[in-house]
């Protein structure tokens, strides 16, 4: 799915819907949905900045793979 939607042609537009933030993060635009309204929209960056609920998101991912991966990533 990212090699179709990173890697292919630059002309079209893809909705692309997930719950997992490292498969939107490098998305032109972000709209973070709750209870059915947009509540936050952006960049992956711009998002993080606002400290909102897709920052919340991504930090809980982030620390859920760093403990069953053992790994250390980047906070960004």
């Amino acid at each position: 799915v990212h090699c179709a939607v990173y890697d292919g042609p630059r002309d079209r537009t893809v909705l692309l819907i997930s719950h997992r933030i490292n498969t939107v993060q490098r998305a032109d635009r972000i709209l973070v949905l709750e209870g059915g309204r947009i509540t936050e929209q952006g960049t992956h960056d711009q998002l993080l900045e606002q400290e909102g609920s897709y920052t919340r998101l991504w930090q809980k991912q982030l620390s859920s793979f760093q403990r069953v991966n053992g790994e250390q990533l980047p906070s960004q």
